[in-house]
């Protein structure tokens, strides 16, 4: 089950692979064939800030979640700073005990926040992996750097064609189903 630690230990993760981008050009090519680096991190950055954003009780607009609106809307300021500003607002929102029993509404019609933190600790863990490697499954040098993620054996193979298997998705609630039979569980995905 996602909790606010699994979603603090995403955060923290991926904020490791936006600092250690360095003198990567934007251009760069990623994993995600569709998205250079610049794309995916303004998607990342942008869908995290909107998701804290609607949890927090702002009117989201449901378009403003496509991923290639998210991945088209340039991020203020530097990668950096953008995703510290977002992660700082998603801790304040994941960090209220209430928060984890409401439902929603609006863009998060009917989720629940357990539901929205899979995704968003999905999005960020699978494009913080996106954005240490290029599009030839090398590391960048110093994105790549430091505590390695564990992905469910079953999760694997469909991470290495190119973007994240996203949360929600049957391949991702494997995880938690049966962590004793045939990988780790979400929780304990991040090491």
């Amino acid at each position: 089950m996602v909790s606010e630690n699994t979603v603090y230990s995403a955060l923290d993760w991926a904020a490791g692979k936006v600092r250690g981008i360095g003198d990567v050009p934007l251009s760069a090519p990623t994993p995600c064939a569709e998205w250079d680096l610049g794309q995916v991190l303004n998607h990342m950055i942008n869908t995290l800030d909107l998701v804290a954003r609607g949890l927090a009780g702002e009117q989201v607009d449901p378009a403003s979640l496509d991923p290639q609106a998210t991945a088209a809307t340039p991020i203020s300021g530097t990668p950096e700073a953008a995703f510290a500003a977002a992660a700082a607002r998603a801790r304040v929102v994941f960090a209220d005990p209430g928060i984890w029993d409401r439902r929603f509404t609006g863009a998060f019609s009917a989720d629940s926040a357990r539901d929205i933190a899979g995704v968003a600790v999905g999005d960020v863990t699978g494009h913080g992996w996106d954005i240490a490697r290029d599009r030839a499954g090398r590391d960048h040098p110093r994105a790549a750097r430091g505590r390695g993620l564990r992905v469910c054996p079953r999760i694997s193979p469909a991470r290495s064609a190119g973007c994240a298997v996203r949360a929600g998705s049957p391949a991702w609630a494997r995880c938690d189903e049966n962590p004793a039979t045939h990988g780790i569980p979400r929780a304990a995905a991040l090491a």
